[in-house]
């Protein structure tokens, strides 16, 4: 159910959950911000588990199906992959393990954003979300849906996991047959940004190890497959220079969760108002975690967000990992101050 405030804003009586390996889903959360401010987030960072680029599928598999199962007990009324490697690994087995609640991942997201970028203008992407029978909608793209002439070289920078599973440059081939789409895998970038380590000379070492030797190829849109690269944003600008269009996908993943909220306004089994707990007992106490009261900001906007004026919705936090930790650096990137982080213990204890 939606909550109507104006003709631009909608506010779901449930609230709207995303997680990530880490910390990098917070850069979808800080889109959604702008985007749907009035909303309720549950953000699910797997910080003891970080990163999950290098993991063998069938554990990535297993981490997402337990946080799945946490966030549908946690009452959400949608489900946000803020994490490229569960997209393109898991996002059809957690749609089918939770349904009928709504699952977005970050594929239609990344191949939207990318291919406005390479045509030179918005590009709509057929369909949004888990699609029915397990198929995933960038698989249902007519064939040619951009003129070939019209795209220019683009390098897709991911995890291992993402760029060896081969799914986005599947859906470019079957988007825009004849895009010219390399991948690269970047191992090391994760870590950088989950250590609050954003620039300085290792930030741009690393960056040349992974993007010098595609020089060559005439690169002229950069996609950040991994939702932790936008942190890294500035440092990428300045490295490969204005010839370069750098796509970053979490406002197009904002965008499909408008859409979706929108396109499933009767879904769920009645309406949850927006500031009440999560079913599962007071709020930020579902079984296993250990947490504090979570934190709820001011009307107006947070400080230093971004937020248009207007009402504002709750936030709650969770991880598996340091709770401390993740509030310190989570604050940081989000430009704010995150007052409580839940420590969700029966996925901190699975490893």
């Amino acid at each position: 159910m939606l909550d109507l405030l104006n003709r631009d804003q909608v506010r779901p009586m449930r609230p709207i959950g995303l997680f990530d390996s880490g910390l990098g889903g917070l850069s979808v959360l800080r889109a959604l911000e702008k985007r749907l401010p009035a909303a309720d987030y549950l953000y699910f960072g797997d910080t003891a588990r970080v990163p999950y680029g290098g993991r063998p599928p069938e554990e990535i598999l297993r981490f997402t199906l337990e946080i799945g199962q946490w966030f549908s007990r946690r009452g959400c009324g949608m489900l946000l992959v803020a994490c490229n490697t569960v997209s393109v690994l898991g996002l059809g087995p957690l749609a089918d393990a939770i349904a009928p609640i709504p699952v977005y991942g970050m594929v239609d997201a990344v191949l939207a954003a990318a291919l406005a970028a390479a045509a030179g203008g918005p590009t709509a992407v057929a369909g949004s979300g888990q699609s029915p029978g397990g198929q995933l909608p960038w698989e249902q793209l007519p064939a040619g849906q951009l003129p070939a002439e019209q795209l220019r070289p683009a390098l897709l920078l991911g995890t291992e996991g993402t760029i060896r599973s081969g799914a986005y440059q599947r859906a470019f081939a079957q988007a825009a047959p004849g895009q010219p789409l390399y991948a690269q895998s970047c191992p090391d970038l994760v870590p950088l940004v989950e250590r609050g380590e954003l620039e300085g000379p290792a930030v741009e070492r690393t960056l040349a190890r992974y993007l010098d030797p595609w020089r060559d190829k005439g690169i002229r849109i950069l996609i950040l497959g991994c939702t932790h690269y936008p942190f890294l944003l500035p440092a990428i600008r300045r490295y490969v220079g204005d010839e370069v269009t750098v796509v970053d996908p979490a406002p197009r993943m904002a965008d499909l969760a408008a859409a979706g909220l929108a396109a499933d306004s009767g879904a769920g089994d009645g309406p949850v108002p927006a500031s009440a707990p999560s079913p599962g007992g007071p709020t930020g106490s579902g079984a296993g975690d250990e947490l504090a009261p979570a934190s709820a900001p001011s009307p107006g906007g947070p400080t230093g967000s971004g937020v248009p004026d207007g009402p504002v919705g709750r936030r709650e936090f969770f991880c598996s990992g340091d709770p401390l930790a993740f509030a310190e650096l989570g604050g940081r990137l989000l430009g704010r101050r995150i007052e409580s982080v839940g420590k969700v213990a029966q996925i901190a204890e699975s490893r």
